[in-house]
């Protein structure tokens, strides 16, 4: 039984809940690797070509309790199950269906965020009732389609006629076997057969759209009825680079906007495997996949180089201090330093970004580091990502900041913070022993960067109950207190080291 999975990457520990309960039934999961790239089109693909479809909704966290919501991603996949009227299991946090119930459908079966196991026999009893509903159905029938061939439709427009060939060259590049619908077929696409059979044979269809509705449309909605997998670009001249939608339409304004989406979602589909899964690859599947550039990889113990890391000018950054300026009377010069640091945590804490353990990079020696704004596209960052950004807030908000990247047993591990204007003057790398001596004269500030992320387990030396009573994050007087306990630690070493 082969069963696609559809879930929150950042709620590891509900997913392990459940993958205990489907475990002993013979289910094989099927689950999307977490990426950059939204790929409706391969998301389609492969819902297409299972056998039913689970899926585990989670609430997301808010400072509002009011204003809980959940991912609208795993929303467009719960769509695209009752499009293709797959078999369904479906799971949903108690208070989301209190306030959304008119979102789901009927069959789905609650569960409480902070104690799934208090239903534990509930849910057992829906698995079962599932495996029986997929035994008795039999294996669903599979889309029959020519293998590489991709249609291309494209409204009436003589700049739409020349991207659609460049696209088409782009297809052929990837020996897929493109075919350009005339313009003149569009217009006519309820009545032309040969358009309705390319369509529906199709491995997967292209449109290219303007905003206004048209008989272009009029062949997606046909794609759509026949469940065939479309990239769909839509020409948008206002917006100022490629964007693509929750439910898969591209907007673009140049073309050079145009072939880059399109390249990006080709090769994604191409190469972004839907996996099978289980309990020790839920962490896996969770990490964003991503290909680092050049710039992004820093040699570890580079402390010259991890300055090249800090973004003081960016403008995510440039946003959450202008807010904080913006609570302490537009004056941060002479506002007092750790007031202002909390302020910068406590604000990227509003953010819930996911915790995510260093992806591969490939090149031995080196991690990749994320920029600003790959850590808000990607809605994740790891230790030292966000001991880069905390770093770039401090300094753009003028405090001097610190990175200290410490020996943890076998592995490595960040911390950030603020230097007092007061406080030590190091000349040169300080030892572990001159940290120590400055923690403990209040002379430099350090806390868990990771406090300000959401994660289900813990990451270096808090508890699983300090982060539990934070909703999955640390407090900053709490954030403070992990990363002195990790300090004074008697298994840690310090390897690297950058001040200012």
């Amino acid at each position: 039984m082969d069963v696609y999975f559809s879930h929150s990457y950042r709620d590891v520990e509900i997913n392990q809940y459940f993958f205990s309960q489907l475990s002993d039934q013979g289910f094989q999961l099927f689950a999307d690797q977490k990426s950059p790239i939204w790929c409706v089109a391969k998301l389609e693909r492969y819902i297409h070509n299972l056998s039913a479809f689970l899926s585990i909704v989670p609430r997301r966290s808010s400072d509002d309790p009011s204003a809980i919501t959940y991912s609208p991603y795993i929303g467009y996949e719960l769509k695209l199950a009752r499009r293709s009227g797959l078999p369904r299991l479906i799971f949903v946090d108690d208070e989301l269906l209190t306030r959304y119930g008119d979102q789901f459908p009927d069959d789905v079966v609650p569960f409480v965020r902070m104690a799934p196991d208090a239903d534990r026999f509930q849910h057992v009893e829906a698995i079962r009732r599932f495996k029986k509903v997929l035994g008795d159905k039999g294996p669903v029938p599979k889309r029959h389609y020519r293998h590489r061939a991709v249609t291309i439709v494209a409204q009436q427009r003589p700049d739409f006629d020349a991207a659609a060939d460049q696209i088409a060259e782009i297809l052929r590049s990837k020996a897929y076997l493109p075919k350009k619908i005339d313009a003149r077929q569009v217009t006519a696409a309820l009545d032309d057969v040969e358009l309705l059979e390319a369509i529906r044979t199709s491995e997967f269809c292209v449109f290219l759209l303007s905003p206004e509705m048209n008989d272009a449309y009029i062949a997606l909605a046909v794609a759509h009825a026949y469940c065939v997998p479309s990239i769909r670009l839509q020409h948008d001249p206002a917006v100022l680079d490629a964007e693509a939608t929750v439910a898969g339409r591209i907007r673009w304004a140049t073309n050079e906007h145009l072939l880059s989406a399109f390249e990006s979602q080709l090769g994604n589909y191409r190469i972004g495997f839907v996996q099978a899964v289980d309990t020790r690859s839920v962490r896996r599947i969770s990490v964003t996949q991503r290909t680092p550039r050049a710039e992004q990889l820093w040699s570890i113990g580079d402390a010259a180089g991890l300055i090249k890391h800090l973004y003081p000018s960016d403008p995510h950054v440039h946003e959450i201090v202008n807010h904080v300026r913006g609570l302490k009377d537009g004056n941060l010069v002479n506002a007092n330093d750790m007031e202002v640091c909390e302020l910068l945590y406590r604000t990227t804490r509003s953010h819930y970004f996911s915790y995510e353990h260093e992806p591969p990079t490939l090149v031995k020696g080196k991690q990749a580091i994320r920029t600003p704004a790959e850590i808000w596209n990607d809605n994740a960052a790891t230790c030292l990502d966000l001991a880069c950004l905390f770093a770039s807030l401090l300094k753009c908000a003028g405090r001097v900041p610190i990175i200290l990247i410490f020996g943890v047993g076998s592995s490595l591990h960040s911390l950030v913070g603020f230097k007092r204007a007061s406080g030590a003057q190091w000349r040169s790398a300080p030892s572990l022993g001159a940290v120590r001596a400055a923690l403990n004269l209040d002379e430099i500030v350090l806390f868990e960067a990771t406090g300000a992320v959401v994660f289900d387990g813990t990451v270096a030396a808090e508890t699983l109950d300090e982060r539990r009573a934070g909703n999955r994050s640390l407090e900053f007087t709490v954030a403070r207190r992990v990363a002195e306990r990790l300090v004074r630690s008697a298994d840690v070493s310090l390897k690297t080291a950058i001040v200012g």
